[in-house]
């Protein structure tokens, strides 16, 4: 029955199977640690929401301001090399987590993982473009996805149960060996090297290598057109994260439910990687990906509208916990895994290191003053008009998105040397 899916035709070559196996171990260990890490902080140390957002600024900063450097050595150095390299060393920190004692020593070792996960995603990404034929990367693309969406559903249950019953720190070692197994299931690919990169290895090279990621972004009309689309919802996303439960909470979402609907916006991501990888091959991947904030901005306006005009009541909690958070995590789920094929699309192999950690690295650090600025948005505003400003925000950049599809289908710059 899998076999005759179209999503799962990457899934016939043996290299991505290697390839992706290995994500699906990692992803999992990747929640356990996060998982622990709460535990850890919040209810062992009990420490506060600020303890809590600078281990979230380790988790992010670091690997976005590297990752444009270390995309460079990505398109140099053999992939499976790094990859494995990364995996026995974060096995190696994460392992040190057992051992922290307080909370620089955790901000510490989250940031260099973060530095050693920055060397690794361009690296994976290469690897992809380089284990599956042109006609299958939207399924290999969607595969990763749903790697990453599966990992957020099940992540949690696991876990939270490990931590419950062995505690954080045994948390901390499973995430550990899924590095070592993940290196594992690397070990069996060959180097994966690209064509040789023109400039060799000279520092002025390097510089100009390290440019030519932004500049390919600029010069490919799809890549310029989705990047700037996924900004645009980085930064409104971003700006929603801090306002998302309590508009929730505004609505009558409840405790009871809270924790139920972020299950339903789980499968709403896993839903829209099966979907766009079975059918997506159907409209551009601009369409999808517009077509996906279009969805997101309707959402966003409509509980900000019900926030704004103080409708409540049960009925609404129920539409709002669970069809709306599917519906959102469909949108969502569906412009990821657009914007992911379409870097993946329009970038060939000795360029794709550079150009996925460029794209990564933008559309981490531009939406970082977001949460701020709604905060400070709402307080001056009111919650439900924030809301609902942020989902017209983003509806005007999927009509953009949209209106440029043409123009992004046409012809492109040349490739930069």
């Amino acid at each position: 029955m899998l076999g005759r899916l179209a999503l799962f035709s990457a899934l016939r070559h043996s290299q991505f199977r290697q390839l992706f196996v290995g994500q699906v171990v990692s992803n999992l260990g990747d929640w356990l640690t996060l998982l622990a890490l709460l535990s850890l902080l919040l209810y062992e140390w009990d420490l506060g929401a600020l303890a809590w957002a600078a281990v979230l600024t380790a988790i992010a900063l670091p690997g976005a301001v590297v990752g444009p450097f270390a995309g460079v050595w990505a398109d140099r150095w053999s992939r499976r090399t790094i990859m494995i390299g990364c995996d026995l060393a974060r096995a190696v920190v994460v392992l040190g987590l057992i051992w922290a004692r307080d909370l620089p020593t955790v901000v510490v070792l989250v940031g260099v993982l973060s530095l050693i996960s920055a060397f690794f995603f361009p690296a994976q990404q290469s690897a992809i473009r380089l284990t599956v034929p042109e006609t299958d990367l939207l399924a290999a693309s969607s595969l990763s996805q749903l790697a990453n969406y599966g990992a957020r559903l099940l992540g949690p249950a696991l876990g939270g149960a490990l931590v419950v019953f062995a505690g954080p720190r045994a948390a901390f070692g499973a995430d550990s060996f899924s590095f070592l197994l993940s290196a594992a299931c690397l070990w069996q690919l060959p180097p994966l090297r690209g064509k040789a990169i023109a400039t060799g290895n000279n520092s002025s090279g390097f510089w100009q290598e390290l440019r030519s990621g932004l500049a390919y972004i600029l010069g490919r009309r799809v890549l310029l057109v989705s990047v700037g689309g996924t900004i645009a919802l980085g930064v409104i996303a971003g700006a929603t994260d801090a306002l998302g439960t309590p508009v929730l909470k505004a609505l009558g979402v409840d405790e009871g439910m809270l924790g139920p609907s972020f299950t339903a916006l789980g499968f709403g991501y896993v839903a829209a990687a099966l979907a766009v990888g079975e059918r997506g091959q159907r409209l551009p991947v601009i369409a999808v990906l517009g077509l996906a904030l279009l969805a997101l901005g309707v959402l966003f306006v409509l509980h900000g509208a019900a926030v704004a005009l103080g409708l409540t009541g049960l009925l609404l909690a129920l539409l709002v916990a669970f069809p709306a958070r599917l519906l959102f995590g469909m949108s969502y789920g569906a412009s990821q895994v657009a914007s992911a094929y379409a870097v993946q699309q329009q970038t060939p192999a000795e360029f794709m290191g550079r150009v996925a950690a460029t794209a990564r690295s933008l559309v981490t650090i531009v939406p970082l003053p977001a949460p701020l600025l709604a905060a400070l948005l709402a307080e001056r505003w009111g919650l439900g008009q924030t809301y609902a400003a942020a989902g017209v925000a983003l509806g005007a950049a999927a009509i953009g998105v949209l209106a440029l599809r043409t123009w992004a289908l046409g012809s492109d710059s040349p490739r930069p040397d």
